[in-house]
């Protein structure tokens, strides 16, 4: 929303969030309590929100949209691969991503805090290592330290990750103080 307050009219904002809980009642307490517009501003301000599962296809055309932001979300998905390719078919060419991945989680057990753990002949290939080899996508270290990485991306034709997902796991369903979804994967 601090976009739409930067660019006015001049942008949509768009949401998507796998759980119904957070809808436009939540957003909408979230922009009164931070005070982002003057409250008769609040409604027309708020993003489009859209209830689905940013792992499988997103229902938006491709080449939809010059600037995509994703924040404290990847973690969550599921499929974070496909979730990335999406991304590269949303962009139009000349568009942008930004998206945070915290891939690591030091306070969980050892195996459960890679978040996006890949295998490459039978060994574990780091995600930063693994999408460097990528030349739309640029990474670096995230505000919150080694275990968070924001990716900058740019459109790139045919762009694929050659990940399969294997397994994933909602670590919250173990311990309720534990959150962020494990997700497994294998280069083809």
């Amino acid at each position: 929303m601090e976009l739409k307050k930067e660019f006015g009219e001049r942008i949509e904002i768009y949401g998507i969030n796998y759980e119904r809980r957070w809808n436009l009642k939540i957003v909408e307490k979230f922009a009164r309590a931070n005070k982002i517009f003057p409250e008769n501003d609040i409604k027309k301000n708020l993003p489009k929100i859209y209830i689905m599962d940013a792992g499988k296809k997103i229902n938006f055309k491709s080449s939809s949209f010059d600037f995509i932001f994703s924040q404290a979300s990847v973690q969550y998905i599921s499929d974070k691969a496909k979730f990335l390719e999406e991304v590269n078919r949303l962009l139009t060419k000349t568009g942008k991503a930004v998206i945070e991945i915290q891939e690591i989680k030091r306070k969980h057990p050892a195996e459960y805090q890679n978040l996006f753990e890949i295998w490459d002949n039978n060994k574990i290939v780091l995600f930063r290592n693994y999408i460097r080899r990528f030349s739309n996508i640029k990474i670096k270290k995230g505000k919150w330290g080694k275990d968070c990485s924001v990716l900058i991306m740019k459109k790139s034709e045919n762009f694929k990750l050659n990940l399969k997902l294997v397994n994933f796991l909602d670590l919250n369903q173990i311990n309720s103080k534990w959150w962020g979804t494990k997700a497994v994967f294998v280069v083809r």
